[in-house]
């Protein structure tokens, strides 16, 4: 893993107009949220999913050698608040036609809290199984 850490070539820098795919998979409908989450692959920037990193990695100038960041996104309900003290709804549900707004609709955003993990995944030339991963989630400590 330290080999292919410090091998330059495998990742490159971002700029303003580089498309960076990091919430769904280019070749499928998988997103983040699933099971693995998507591989973003840190020379192309392209999202990928598990079953997919195998056609990603048929660049013939890298021999099959590629980083990758992997990106987990969870969804964890909100606990439930008194309904009447909250925005409003009340026992007889919505007084407002609007979303988001005091007495309207809740937002699908206001009932969950997202969480996000990251880890860099590195596989080798050849390799069909990645050769390491390093994880590191948002907010704790190093």
């Amino acid at each position: 893993m330290e080999a292919l850490l410090s091998d330059n070539s495998l990742v490159s820098v971002a700029t303003p107009l580089d498309p960076v795919y990091r919430d769904e998979c280019t070749r499928s409908f998988a997103n983040s949220f699933g099971p693995s989450g998507i591989l973003v692959n840190l020379r192309t920037f392209a999202g990928s999913s598990e079953p997919f990193v195998s056609a990603d990695r048929r660049d013939p100038s890298k021999n099959g050698a590629a980083l990758y960041l992997r990106v987990v996104k969870r969804r964890v309900p909100r606990p439930a608040q008194d309904p009447v003290a909250a925005d409003s709804t009340g026992p007889s549900g919505p007084t407002v036609l609007g979303l988001g707004v005091p007495g309207g609709f809740a937002r699908e955003e206001d009932k969950y809290e997202e969480t996000a993990s990251y880890s860099v995944v590195g596989y080798a030339a050849g390799d069909v199984a990645p050769a390491g991963e390093v994880s590191y989630v948002p907010g704790e400590a190093a």
